[in-house]
């Protein structure tokens, strides 16, 4: 009876502990909210170019054998997995024809690139170990981060205003042939 209790008590401050734990751990934050940075994206992409296009293609939409890495299908994937769970799986799998060649920084690097690709934003640092850890990936962009700003161009017309005085300008320069008599 004695060791009945005694394991019954080890159980209970055992699943206590277990429990203020999870209370305890900081909660994920969204992959959404800028977890890299731009220059970690730029770097990204050209280890991209360099080690995975030649399979998954240079949009990231994959083919017939190969997944894409992005859009709904790739986000359905790692929905509620952390940036880290990416980053190790690039790191350990990839390229197929030589798993592991891709450093750790470099496999963060292809994983900030994926990030923007899917429409992630990105924020003022790069994503480190610790960052990745806390971050998790959700398929959809959470209502409470707003969207990333939109990129406007200015139409060509305001070209044709600088271009056409310019043009009248050189033509009034040139002198006149004289005509032959």
């Amino acid at each position: 009876m004695t060791k009945r209790i005694a394991v019954l008590t080890i159980a209970v401050l055992l699943g206590g502990s277990t429990l203020l734990y999870a209370q305890s751990a900081p909660p994920l934050r969204s992959a959404w909210s800028g977890v890299y940075s731009a220059a970690q994206a730029d770097k990204g992409k050209t280890l991209f170019e360099d080690n995975c296009a030649k399979c998954h293609g240079g949009t990231l939409d994959g083919n017939d054998e190969i997944p894409p890495l992005k859009g709904s299908h790739f986000m359905a994937d790692w929905e509620s997995q952390t940036v880290a769970e990416l980053i190790q799986r690039v790191h350990g799998t990839m390229p197929m024809d030589n798993p592991g060649k891709l450093n750790t920084e470099s496999s963060t690097a292809v994983v900030a690139y994926l990030l923007q690709q899917n429409g992630m934003a990105a924020g003022a640092t790069p994503l480190t170990d610790g960052t990745a850890a806390q971050s998790r990936i959700d398929a959809v962009r959470p209502a409470n981060i707003p969207a990333p700003p939109t990129v406007t161009v200015k139409p060509v017309v305001q070209a044709k205003a600088v271009v056409k005085p310019a043009v009248k300008a050189v033509a009034k320069a040139k002198p006149k042939a004289k005509p032959a008599n």
